[in-house]
C-alpha cells in the first residue's frame, strides 16, 4: 500500500495541513467576535513559536471568510512592500469578486503610490497610502462589505508602521474593519514596544500554545483507521506522546508513518518515523531558532543541557557563573521566545521536544 500522495500530514511551512487539530475552539471564538464592531477582538495579534501553527490558523479563518459575500479578505506576509502588497490584494479581490463597483474602474498599483480611476474622471495619479485607500473602503462600505487584514509574519518596519497608522484612522472612520495578524514572539514584543505602533499594546494578544497530546492521539488513531490501518497500544501512545502537543511534530511523525506500508503500525515503525521526524525538526525549525538566540542566550540553553528534564535556575547560575539578575533576565528573554517555559518557581524546562538533544548534537558538531 502506498498512500504518499494521500497523505492527511503536510509538514510543509506555511501550507495548511488537511489534519489540523485542537484549533477549532479559537477559530470559532474569532470569527464569532468578527460579527460585532465593538469586540476586542477585532484587533488581534497571535503569536507563537515555529511550527506552532499560525499560519494554518491564519489560512483557516480566511476560508472561512471567503466563504462568504460581505468579507473581503486582504491576506498578506509583512514584506518591504507591505503596502503596495496590501493595495494588489485589494485590486485583485475586487477584479475577481462579483462586487459592482461602478465608482472604481481600474487600480494602478506604484511604489509606494497608487493610482485609482474613480468613474470617468482620472482623480489623481501620485496619492498617498491612507488617501487612497480610504477612497476604496468608502465604495466597498456603500455595498456594505467589510474587510479583514490579514498578516503573517509581522515585523517592526517603516511600512508596518504606515499601515498601522492608516488602520486606526479607518477605525475612527468607523469602517466595518478586521485586523489578524501573526509572528514569532519576539517580534511581535518589539513591534508592541514601538514608540510609533502604541497602537496595537491595546490589541487583544493570543499566544498560540501547543495541543493537548491526547488529541493528537485520537488524530493519529482516526486517520488511520480511515484506510484500515491499525496501531498497536504502545506505538500509539510513543507516537502522541512523543509530539509533546506541538503541531509540527504531529504532521512529521504522521507524514513518516503514513509513508510506511505497514497495516500494523509496531512501536519499532514509530521509532524509526521519529528518527526522520528530528533530523526534519532539527533542519527545519531548531537551527533557526538557534541561529537566531544571542550567544549568551545559546549559553544558558547549554547549561540547561547537563540535566535531563526540569532545570533548576540555580544550577544555570553556578554553570555560567553570573549573578541571579543576569540569568534571570535571559530566562525571561527566552521564556518570551518560547524555549523554554516555567514548570515551577525556580525551576525551567525546554518548551520544544527533543530540543535538548538538538542541543547536545550541535555541541558534538562544533567539537
Amino acid at each position: 500500500m502506498n498512500n504518499v500522495m494521500d497523505s492527511p500530514f503536510n509538514p510543509q511551512f506555511g501550507k495548511k495541513p488537511d489534519s489540523f487539530v485542537g484549533r477549532a475552539n479559537l477559530i470559532d471564538g474569532l470569527t464569532r467576535e468578527y460579527h460585532d464592531k465593538n469586540a476586542p477582538e477585532r484587533v488581534t495579534i497571535i503569536s507563537g513559536v515555529r511550527g506552532s501553527g499560525k499560519t494554518a490558523l491564519l489560512s483557516d479563518i480566511s476560508a472561512i471568510l471567503e466563504q462568504t459575500n460581505d468579507w473581503l479578505v486582504v491576506n498578506v506576509a509583512t514584506t518591504e512592500r507591505l503596502l503596495e502588497n496590501i493595495m494588489g490584494v485589494i485590486k485583485y479581490k475586487i477584479k475577481e469578486s462579483q462586487l459592482n463597483l461602478p465608482a472604481i474602474q481600474s487600480i494602478t498599483v506604484g511604489v509606494p503610490f497608487v493610482n485609482v480611476k474613480l468613474g470617468k474622471e482620472h482623480v489623481s495619479t501620485s496619492v498617498a497610502f491612507y488617501p487612497e485607500l480610504l477612497s476604496i473602503m468608502m465604495e466597498l462600505d456603500k455595498k456594505g462589505v467589510k474587510v479583514i487584514f490579514i498578516i503573517d509574519e509581522v515585523n517592526r518596519t517603516k511600512e508596518m508602521r504606515e499601515f498601522v497608522s492608516t488602520y486606526q484612522l479607518l477605525v475612527r472612520e468607523d469602517f466595518d474593519i478586521v485586523l489578524l495578524m501573526a509572528g514569532l514572539p519576539h517580534y511581535v514584543d518589539a513591534m508592541l514596544r514601538d514608540k510609533v505602533l502604541t497602537f496595537l499594546r491595546h490589541a487583544h494578544q493570543i499566544f498560540l500554545p501547543f495541543i493537548e497530546p491526547y488529541i493528537m492521539k485520537l488524530e493519529y488513531e482516526r486517520i488511520f483507521s480511515s484506510v484500515g490501518r491499525a496501531f498497536s497500544e504502545e506505538a500509539l501512545e510513543l507516537a502522541y506522546v512523543s509530539t509533546e502537543g506541538y503541531p509540527y511534530l504531529f504532521q512529521l511523525i504522521g507524514f513518516y508513518l503514513w509513508r510506511t506500508e505497514d497495516n500494523l503500525i509496531t512501536k519499532p515503525l514509530v521509532e524509526a518515523s521519529i528518527e526522520q521526524s528530528k533530523g526534519m525538526l532539527y533542519q527545519n525549525v531548531y537551527s533557526i531558532v538557534y541561529s537566531e538566540l544571542s550567544k549568551v542566550e545559546q549559553e544558558f540553553l547549554r547549561a540547561m543541557c547537563k540535566e535531563q528534564r526540569e532545570v533548576e535556575i540555580k544550577d544555570i547560575i553556578k554553570c555560567m557563573k553570573k549573578t541571579a539578575g543576569y540569568v534571570n533576565g535571559y530566562r525571561e528573554k527566552l521564556i518570551k521566545r518560547g524555549v523554554i517555559t516555567p514548570v515551577s518557581h525556580g525551576v525551567i524546562r525546554f518548551t520544544l521536544p527533543f530540543f535538548r538533544d538538538y542541543l547536545i548534537e550541535e555541541k558534538k558538531r562544533m567539537l
